[in-house]
C-alpha cells in the first residue's frame, strides 16, 4: 500500500513466497522456482495494491491463511530507510527486524516480562530491545524480544512453559 510502484510488488511477493517455502522445503528455493513450488503445493498467491497506506508512506502486509487459521505481519520503512515490523496479527508494534528475535503470545498479566527476562539472564542471553502489544488490559498480548544470541532449545522449551505463555517462537532475520 502507498507509493510502492506496481512494478516493484512482484519481486516482493516472490521474496515472501521464497522465504515461506524455504522453511518447509529441503531443496533450495529461490524467486524463480518459488511460484512453481507454491503451485505444486496447492498454494494460492494473491497480490493486492492500495493507494493509501494509512499512517505510513508505504506498507507491506503479508497474510497467510491455512485450514488452522491465519497470520498477518506488516512492515514499513521509517524515513524511507529504516525497516520496521509494525503489526503482528492484530497487535500494533514497532520492531526493528534484525538478528535473533523471540515472539511470545501470552496473556496480559503482571510478572510475565520479569519471568522471561530472568530466564534469558540465567541462560546468558542479553536483551537488545523489547516491544509489547495487547488487545485490552488482562487480555491477549504479544511480547517481542530482540536478543543478542540464539536461545538453546532446552531454554526455549522452558520459556514456553512459563505461566501465561501460550506460544513462543524464535526467529532469526
Amino acid at each position: 500500500a502507498g507509493v510502492i510502484p506496481k512494478t516493484h510488488s512482484r519481486p516482493l511477493t516472490l521474496s515472501v513466497v521464497q522465504a515461506l517455502l524455504a522453511v518447509r522445503e529441503k531443496r533450495p528455493v529461490n524467486i524463480v522456482n518459488a511460484p512453481i513450488l507454491a503451485r505444486k503445493l496447492g498454494l494460492t498467491l494473491e497480490e493486492n495494491r492500495l493507494a493509501e497506506a494509512g499512517d505510513y508512506t508505504n506498507l507491506i502486509l503479508v497474510q497467510l491463511n491455512t485450514s488452522e487459521g491465519g497470520r498477518q505481519v506488516a512492515g514499513t520503512l521509517i524515513g524511507g530507510k529504516q525497516p520496521r515490523i509494525i503489526q503482528v496479527d492484530d497487535f500494533r508494534l514497532d520492531v526493528i527486524p534484525t538478528g535473533h528475535i523471540l515472539i511470545f503470545f501470552n496473556s496480559d498479566q503482571p510478572g510475565i516480562i520479569g519471568n522471561i527476562g530472568n530466564m534469558l539472564g540465567e541462560n546468558g542471553i542479553n536483551i537488545a530491545g523489547m516491544q509489547f502489544g495487547r488487545d485490552k488490559p488482562g487480555g491477549r498480548a504479544i511480547s517481542i524480544f530482540r536478543i543478542d544470541s540464539e536461545v538453546p532449545e532446552p531454554a526455549l522449551i522452558k520459556l514456553g512453559k512459563l505461566p501465561h505463555i501460550n506460544r513462543v517462537m524464535a526467529v532469526y532475520l
